[in-house]
């Protein structure tokens, strides 16, 4: 799990005890796209991505991310890259992907 850079660090990181990716208003680029592992990875992956991120809004996420595997993205209305009050709905998003690894 991690935010803005740290959720582009996050997709790149591996482990036998790893259930699944979270990431959130992920920039995807800040590094290379060879470095992500969870595009190509069965694990589940969901990005919860700003409606009016600045770095890379939904739209944009779908299309970076169309090939993936297992990967849905849930956008956040009325906000930016910042999440600046709808930290609630990035929480009950995390907490439901939690809960749907069973890791609750």
């Amino acid at each position: 799990m991690g935010y803005s850079f740290g959720a582009d660090v996050a997709l790149a990181v591996d482990h036998d005890d790893l259930a699944g990716w979270f990431a959130v208003a992920p920039p995807l680029a800040v590094g290379p796209v060879d470095d992500y592992l969870a595009p190509a990875d069965p694990r589940p992956t969901l990005l919860a991505v700003p409606e009016h991120d600045q770095f890379r809004p939904p739209a944009a996420a779908r299309s970076f991310t169309a090939d993936w595997v297992n990967t849905s993205i849930v956008e956040i209305p009325g906000c930016d890259h910042f999440c600046t009050g709808a930290t609630n709905r990035v929480l009950a998003h995390a907490l439901t992907f939690l809960d749907e690894l069973d890791l609750l």
